[in-house]
């Protein structure tokens, strides 16, 4: 049930506030001058996928040392009858 409260609060927060700071930033950029913020909204827009590329790899590392360690442990007793 976490999980899936997890993943509703990333669709409902973290992807579009991804998708609205990549708007933010191109209107910025066609605003010719008149429009300022340019770096915060690049910026708010990279901050969701730099989270995921450092929080990705944590969670997969951790994968394997969980279920890498069970597979270990039935090898053990298995050698062992």
């Amino acid at each position: 049930m976490n999980l899936l409260m997890l993943l509703i609060l990333v669709f409902l927060f973290v992807f579009p506030g991804t998708v609205l700071g990549w708007i933010a930033a191109r209107r910025i950029r066609e605003s010719e001058g008149q429009l300022y913020g340019l770096r915060l909204a690049v910026a708010a827009a990279m901050v969701f996928p730099s989270l995921l590329l450092v929080a990705l790899p944590l969670v997969a590392c951790a994968l394997v040392l969980r279920f890498g360690s069970v597979s270990l442990d039935f090898a053990k007793e298995d050698s062992l009858v």
